[in-house]
């Protein structure tokens, strides 16, 4: 096989596997949980919606809770940083982050380095603890998720939850089903190219399946293309939505980089694999035509 033969065949699956990984990231937390949609930072959710302490005691006992700790946190700032960043949210109940995949949450806890300063914490590293299957088109409700960790008496609304994040997020469930929908296309496309081509190479490079594969990789390049778009947009309207609804309250979102980053490497790979094809499909019904041989 000559080079150039080899190199789209690199590429398709190069772009299988990344797409593929795309696809499972977050399944359990050793598997890629960094490769998010959108990362949700609960570590301050809460600290700026406290009540004051109240000079009285209050009956409620969420607001207690919440007026005690508040009193607690503001004791904290000559700690070091792993002290004060999240000791609110612990408190609560909650870890320091919420990353949804596409077929999963997982949620962790920030580690800082030691000494750290609290003015300029440096980027933390990621701990993640839980990560728990969600299927695609399933309710997207980030305050029940939540709430699943809160601290006995304390309730979302007390915090002063902003109910118009799971409004808008619901609003992106379309997106989210759309883009699982044409990854697992998207993936199978890629394979079967991938077997099409091997084919090809093991029956002494018919033009015919030289060509089946070229097309069942632009179909490849059609799916995840179409995947990485949706999820471009779920992930930088789903942490814009969050970051301009939940700054209120101390809540914050980062758009999945990584995942972005190998998505659209995949589709790339797939797009430039799909046109080696073809030009090779070309020359090969050429040398049929002139020589009346399949082969090349």
């Amino acid at each position: 096989m000559h080079l150039t033969h080899l190199l789209p065949l690199l590429g398709v699956l190069a772009g299988f596997i990344l797409a593929l990984l795309s696809l499972l990231a977050g399944l359990n937390p050793s598997t890629l949980d960094t490769a998010y949609i959108v990362n949700l930072n609960t570590s301050r959710l809460g600290l700026l919606a406290l009540p004051a302490t109240p000079t009285t005691t209050s009956s409620n006992p969420a607001v207690s809770f919440l007026s005690s700790l508040k009193a607690n946190v503001t004791t904290l700032i000559t700690n070091d940083i792993n002290s004060l960043i999240g000791s609110t949210t612990h408190k609560l109940g909650l870890r320091d982050y919420y990353s949804l995949h596409l077929l999963s949450f997982c949620s962790g806890y920030d580690i800082y380095p030691a000494n750290a300063s609290a003015s300029a914490p440096p980027d933390p590293a990621r701990n993640t603890t839980k990560c728990s299957a969600h299927a695609p088109g399933a309710s997207l409700s980030a305050s029940s998720l939540l709430a699943q960790d809160l601290a006995p008496g304390v309730t979302l609304d007390a915090i002063h939850w902003p109910r118009a994040i799971d409004d808008g997020l619901e609003a992106l469930m379309a997106l989210w089903s759309g883009a699982f929908a044409l990854y697992v296309v998207g993936v199978a496309f890629a394979g079967l190219a991938l077997l099409a081509r091997v084919g090809a190479v093991l029956r002494g490079g018919r033009a015919g399946l030289v060509i089946a594969a070229c097309v069942l990789c632009f179909l490849a390049f059609l799916g995840v293309g179409l995947a990485s778009a949706l999820v471009t947009a779920l992930s930088v309207k789903g942490s814009d939505l969050v970051n301009r609804e939940g700054a209120a309250v101390g809540i914050s979102a980062d758009r999945g980089n990584m995942l972005l980053a190998m998505t659209w490497s995949a589709t790339a790979l797939l797009m430039l694999a799909g046109i080696g094809w073809a030009i090779e499909g070309s020359r090969a019904r050429r040398r049929t035509r002139v020589y009346g041989d399949e082969k090349y």
